[in-house]
């Protein structure tokens, strides 16, 4: 190989590598501001296709080089039927393998997307609603509970007050955002849920501590909150001192109480009290009940046509678990249809590109097959070689478009749900043998053309 070659397969998986690299930097402080972002995006999408292309024109060829070397020269016949047939055709092919590839991922990727946001939709209601029912205020309580009860349906409530106060909350918040971006939030300006200790039999914290609770994949992945430092609640006379001693994901209020952005803050009863009484008329006037009913399994249903039919959705901030999730997966379902059909579009077509491929090659190539059965080479030999080769040429891309599609899902999946590994997982399994079929194909046509050979 001359030393151009080598440096396009160098350059190859050094673009490939960078691309996955800055991927997962996306979201990362080093690209916080929107300008950076898009730029970050740009990179990724042209550096990860260009050293694609490069990929098919000198990597693969440069590896399997390397190969060769170290067997001196002498390879058997099933290297032969494979190693040197995929040097040469796969850089003759680089655009068309380039452009299946990339098809590839991102059918993989949207379908894994579109499968966390389905397969998520029960564990983020549970997340958000926390109870089977979230109410803020009285009337809204009164009539849906009125209404359980004239239908005999037994529940459970709990009710937890909740003020907002404002924080600096530099010491605990790590942001790196432009003056002028439109995400920009002032870290000793944050507007922060408090609650007391005393409304959870789990929780104790000490006069001066405070604990932070409920935060998600999304808020973290724009801000990241240290597990400890000061938080200083600055009420309408005087300001309060209070040191983080955690952070937990678990939600204890509806998320409706953070659209802040930042996590509940557990406080002590008494520094609760103490917040309460000072607190800044000019951020709110009075504190809000959060109100969490709780039914049993069998009546769950009924008492979600009950929360439906009475219209409590008009309050902001009132939720169902069972309506949240079913509203997602409705959403999410009809999404996965379409980019299902799209997905299932492009294996057929990119799976029959490569077959077709495969089919012109092995009429091609009949004559050197009718010498080598004539040199001693049994129809097993040779299958051998060629099940290599169709690894190599269907593998190859398939892995590559995997890999792509990983590193995308990975960079930015929290957006679209909870879960990652089951969804994307399950996703690839189902590509990869739908996409194999066509492998096997081929490799049955290959069969036939060797027996004809003679």
């Amino acid at each position: 190989m001359s030393i151009w070659q080598v440096i396009i397969g160098v350059l190859g998986i050094g673009l490939i590598g960078t691309g996955y690299y800055v991927s997962q930097k996306l979201f990362d402080l080093a690209f916080s501001s929107i300008n950076g972002m898009a730029f970050a995006m740009a990179f990724i999408l042209g550096s990860v296709i260009i050293g694609t292309y490069l990929f098919y024109k000198g990597s693969v060829a440069f590896i399997f080089q390397l190969i060769r070397r170290q067997h001196k020269g002498y390879l058997n016949i099933n290297k032969v039927m494979s190693l040197s047939s995929i040097m040469f055709r796969m850089k003759s092919n680089a655009l068309l393998l380039t452009i299946i590839t990339t098809i590839s991922a991102l059918a993989i990727g949207f379908l894994s997307l579109s499968y966390i946001a389905y397969y998520s939709a029960e564990q983020m209601a549970e997340d958000y609603v926390v109870h089977d029912f979230a109410l803020v205020n009285e009337e809204s309580v009164d009539k849906f509970t009125t209404a359980l009860e004239s239908n005999d349906i037994d529940y459970s409530m709990k009710q937890v007050e909740v003020i907002q106060y404002v924080a600096d909350a530099s010491d605990i918040l790590d942001l790196n955002m432009d003056q002028d971006d439109a995400i920009m939030v002032d870290p000793s300006q944050y507007q922060v849920p408090v609650v007391s200790d005393a409304d959870f039999e789990q929780i104790n914290v000490e006069k001066n501590e405070a604990l932070l609770h409920g935060y998600s994949d999304l808020t973290m992945s724009f801000m990241k909150i240290k597990d400890s430092g000061t938080l200083i609640f600055k009420g309408q006379s005087e300001k309060f001192e209070l040191q983080q001693i955690g952070l937990k994901r678990e939600h204890l209020v509806s998320s409706y109480f953070s659209g802040g952005g930042l996590p509940l803050a557990v406080v002590d009863d008494s520094t609760y009290e103490k917040l309460k009484q000072d607190l800044n008329p000019d951020i709110q006037m009075s504190t809000k009940l959060f109100t969490g009913i709780d039914v049993s399994k069998g009546d769950l249903q009924k008492a979600n046509e009950l929360y439906i039919s009475q219209n409590l959705e008009e309050w902001a901030g009132n939720d169902s678990q069972l309506k949240s999730s079913q509203d997602q997966k409705m959403n999410m379902g009809l999404i996965m249809f379409i980019v299902g059909f799209l997905g299932l579009t492009f294996l057929v077509t990119s799976g029959c590109v490569l077959y077709f491929k495969q089919m012109d090659e092995s009429e091609s190539e009949q004559p050197s097959y009718t010498i080598l059965r004539k040199l001693g080479f049994t129809q097993f030999d040779l299958l051998k070689g060629i099940q290599l080769k169709q690894l190599f040429n269907f593998g190859i891309p398939l892995a590559i478009g995997l890999l792509h599609s990983y590193f995308a899902v990975q960079s930015g999946w929290f957006l679209f749900g909870s879960e990652l590994w089951t969804p994307m997982l399950l996703v690839m399994v189902l590509y990869t043998a739908l996409y194999s079929i066509f492998g096997i194909l081929s490799v049955i046509y290959y069969r036939k053309i060797i027996g004809n050979a003679l």
